[in-house]
This record gives structure tokens, C-alpha cells and sequence, in this order.
């Protein structure tokens, strides 16, 4: 499950030029919650997160979880640019 809400795709941006984002992830423990993410916010803004919940079990895992999602929701919402 945690391996399957991680980005697969390498480059994730082919077409830019001016940077480089590769990434992975080797799992510490069975249950683990760490993770990773990242996505263009506009043409001038990389949002990036890195999460480490290693060996905290399922509750960490699932925590985690909705907080990649609601960041990524905040996040890519082009008109904003800041957690309020």
C-alpha cells in the first residue's frame, strides 16, 4: 500500500530542463508510513514532501496518508500558495 502512494514516473518532468528530481523509497520495517511527494505548483514552484513515520505502525501509516492528501490538495490549487 505505501509503495503504491509513491511516484513511479522518472523524471517526473521531461520537459524542464533546468532541474532534476529523482527519488526512492526502501521500507525500514512490514509497516512503515514514510513517504515522499511532489508536484509543480506553477511554472516557477516545486512543491516537495517528505514524510518519516518508520516504525510507528498503522496509525502513523494512515496518518501520513491523509496528510500527503490534504497537502496535495491545498497545494495544487493554483490560486494558492500558502497553508492558512
Amino acid at each position: 500500500i505505501q509503495q503504491g502512494m509513491l511516484p513511479k514516473r522518472f523524471p517526473p518532468f521531461p520537459h524542464r530542463s533546468d532541474f532534476d528530481l529523482h527519488a526512492f523509497l526502501k521500507a525500514a520495517k512490514v509497516v512503515g508510513g514514510d513517504l515522499f511527494d511532489f508536484f509543480l505548483m506553477d511554472d516557477n514552484r516545486l512543491f516537495f514532501i517528505i514524510g518519516d513515520v518508520s516504525d510507528k505502525g498503522v496509525p502513523a501509516s494512515l496518518l501520513m496518508a491523509i496528510t500527503k492528501a490534504l497537502f496535495k490538495s491545498h497545494f495544487s490549487n493554483k490560486n494558492c500558495g500558502t497553508l492558512a
